[in-house]
């Protein structure tokens, strides 16, 4: 699910493109993402690249019910 647009309706950030979907991770996970927020999120997977293309990045966040 992609909650805030992602890089297609959010926009390139730049160098922190990647950086921008791992706090819309942590804030769905600390339950503060606003409108957008996805209800009982105690697990998120961000999946991000950066370099062309060639260095991927998943991490997954959870918090403790």
């Amino acid at each position: 699910m992609n909650t805030y647009g992602g890089l297609l309706s959010f926009g390139h950030t730049g160098d922190s493109s990647g950086m921008s979907m791992v706090v819309e991770g942590a804030l769905q996970t600390m339950g503060l993402a606003g409108d957008r927020q996805v209800a009982d999120a105690d697990i998120v997977l961000v999946h991000t690249y950066g370099g062309m293309m060639a260095d991927h990045c998943t991490l997954i966040f959870g918090r403790e019910p």
